[in-house]
């Protein structure tokens, strides 16, 4: 793990410095478990609190979050610089010994670049091409006609159905499948499409085969057992958290952030720069630059509001059933 000033990984990730910028960042952790030498993240206002029992020796936060912890990085958008964080502090992904191991299946069309690695079990089949430098571990199916960029890690267990684009430094986590609806004779005329540094968690599923191309842009981050339909098209730069539902069409532009257990309805357009609060539903198309959240998906304040009317209502129910005594014995006394 390598170790940076402050000042320099904000320049990296484009973010301002806020208090000592001369300290030395050799580790990268999470809130709870950060130590001295480590630097965190807080986006998610539940998260707020713990920051002043927090021990990292800086934090990457928001513009819109008001701490007086200090040293800070302040960006735009602290899961993003996060996950850059990640890649420059713990470095590459090792590059092994190139080499087709001789219990993978690799049909005789293949293309291989410089420098692969194809491990035991890998089954790769015709007119794959595989870029330098890149990885496929053992128990790893490709379809005909794939092609994968330089630099691409594929861990165990992923599914690539046929003809499937992967661009350079892409990492895909174990038991991943991009699969497609097609039938087989009806050919391949929309296919999955992955940009430059995308990364899929474990057990993720995307989906091709609707009316247009999977698109997953480049830098858009992905966490575990995620699901994508087809035509979906996810922006540049974009994160999803844990147990997301993206619906078939689906529009995120970039920067766009939903949080865990979100399901966003087919054919829904999410604005740019928008974030998406935890277990919402997005049923209907979200300007961007805004915080979502609830269920239906509306703006966060309007939320909020609403859940402190909710809070209210056994309150007022109380007071309805009283009322309702009272007039009741008055009109016995009446009577």
């Amino acid at each position: 793990m390598r170790s940076i000033s402050l000042r320099q990984l904000g320049e990296l990730l484009g973010a301002d410095v806020v208090g000592n910028a001369d300290i030395q960042i050799h580790g990268i952790s999470g809130i709870d478990e950060a130590e001295a030498g480590d630097i965190s993240f807080v986006a998610n206002p539940k998260y707020v609190a713990r920051i002043r029992v927090c021990r990292a020796s800086a934090l990457i936060v928001g513009r819109d979050l008001v701490t007086d912890f200090r040293p800070l990085l302040v960006t735009d958008d602290p899961y993003l610089a996060f996950t850059r964080a990640l890649k420059l502090l713990l470095g590459e992904t090792p590059v092994r010994d190139g080499g087709v191991h001789e219990r993978a299946i690799v049909a005789p069309t293949v293309r291989l670049g410089q420098g692969v690695s194809i491990m035991a079990n890998a089954v790769i089949e015709d007119n794959v091409v595989i870029g330098d430098r890149s990885s496929i571990y053992p128990g790893t199916f490709i379809g005909e006609g794939t092609q994968i960029g330089q630099d691409a890690v594929l861990y165990p267990n992923v599914t690539i159905c046929p003809n499937t684009v992967i661009g350079n430094s892409v990492i895909i986590h174990g038991g991943t499948s991009l699969i497609s609806r097609q039938a087989p004779d009806q050919g391949h005329s929309t296919r999955i499409i992955l940009g430059d540094d995308v990364e899929l968690g474990a057990n993720v599923t995307v989906a091709g085969g609707g009316n247009r191309d999977t698109v997953i842009s480049r830098g858009t981050k992905i966490d575990n057992l995620v699901g994508i339909r087809a035509g979906a098209h996810l922006g540049e730069n974009c994160i999803i958290v844990a147990q997301v539902t993206i619906g078939e069409g689906v529009t995120l532009e970039e920067h766009v952030t939903l949080a865990g257990q979100v399901v966003v309805a087919p054919g829904v357009t999410i604005g740019a720069y928008s974030t998406v609060g935890a277990k919402s539903y997005v049923e209907e198309n979200l300007a961007g630059g805004q915080a979502y959240s609830g269920s239906p998906a509306q703006p966060h304040g309007l939320e909020r509001r609403l859940h402190v009317y909710l809070r209210r209502v056994p309150d007022l129910q109380k007071r309805i059933s009283d009322l309702e005594k009272r007039v009741q014995h008055q009109d016995k006394e009446k009577s």
